[in-house]
């Protein structure tokens, strides 16, 4: 890493080896709204509505949501250097507080009291050399404790290795992941290896251009002996993106963005699964009112 440039978080990583390849959505229409309050203040409503196939007699064979979508309300603020984030949806509300102790170390305290009440506190550091967190969280009205740690280490400018470790103090139940990162101008490799699931994940992004990149992953489940190998290309012109991908299993998807300019985005996407039979659409609408910050 650079002497400015910060380590990113295992998640980040994570993120980036998920979206090698566009792997398609859940079908149906998806609407984001974001107004920006001022500098520190946004709120950000997501509403999800995906078509049931199936009658809702059959909702157990079908495994189906009884509710055909999901509806969240996100208010982000921040008060005399403390940021504030509650998240309020079908399953949950969670009211987040981070603190800054230093430049570098930071601590967070997550309260959600649906279903349960769970509460977890969080310490994160971040340089350009490491990038930790450290997490206790109870669950189920304070029945279960459960620890986790997450660590990224920057070995040179372009490799990054880092790990993930969970453990359940009440049935002492522990699982761990194991990361690996490799970046160079025009490319990008990532490696992870989940111990709990039994899954490797190998994923490679190659840029072509400033807007253009092609990518590849491949995933393997030791467990079921599974190998599934995807391919994508994507491509950026002007305020359009577009991205489409085919898998070993026939799977075929791809998605269209635009950005109108004003404050609206549009997004459609397709997918297609030959073997299955399973065709499928996806429509979104994004939207960014209030100051420009």
């Amino acid at each position: 890493m650079g002497a400015n440039q910060t380590v990113p978080s295992y998640q980040t990583i994570g993120s980036a080896l998920q979206n090698v390849c566009y792997t398609g959505e859940q079908p149906g229409l998806s609407f984001l709204h974001t107004h920006s309050v001022d500098m520190s203040t946004n709120f950000t409503q997501i509403l999800n509505i995906g078509p049931r196939i199936y009658p809702l007699a059959l909702i157990d064979q079908s495994h189906e949501e009884i509710f055909p979508g999901s509806y969240s309300a996100i208010l982000k603020t921040e008060i005399e250097g403390i940021e504030i984030e509650s998240v309020l949806n079908s399953e949950s509300i969670d009211v987040t507080s981070t603190i800054p102790f230093t430049d570098d170390i930071t601590f967070a305290l997550n309260a959600s009291c649906l279903p349960t009440y769970d509460i977890s506190f969080n310490t994160k550091v971040i340089t350009n050399m490491i990038n930790a967190s450290i997490q206790a969280k109870t669950v189920d009205n304070f029945k279960n404790l459960y620890l986790s740690t997450e660590t990224n280490v920057a070995l040179s400018n372009s490799l990054l290795v880092g790990g993930a470790y969970t453990i359940d103090l009440e049935k002492f139940r522990q699982g761990f992941e194991l990361m690996a990162s490799f970046q160079t101008l025009r490319n990008l490799f990532c490696y992870t290896y989940n111990h709990t699931n039994s899954i490797s994940t190998f994923g490679w992004n190659f840029t072509i251009n400033n807007g253009a990149s092609i990518g590849s992953k491949i995933q393997v489940d030791h467990d079921a002996n599974i190998k599934v190998g995807t391919l994508g290309y994507n491509m950026v012109i002007g305020n359009n993106s577009v991205c489409a991908s085919i898998s070993s299993e026939l799977s075929t998807c791809a998605k269209f963005v635009r950005d109108t300019g004003k404050g609206l985005t549009v997004s459609v996407g397709l997918t297609s699964n030959m073997l299955k039979q399973i065709n499928a659409i996806s429509l979104g609408l994004q939207l960014d009112t209030g100051k420009q910050i």
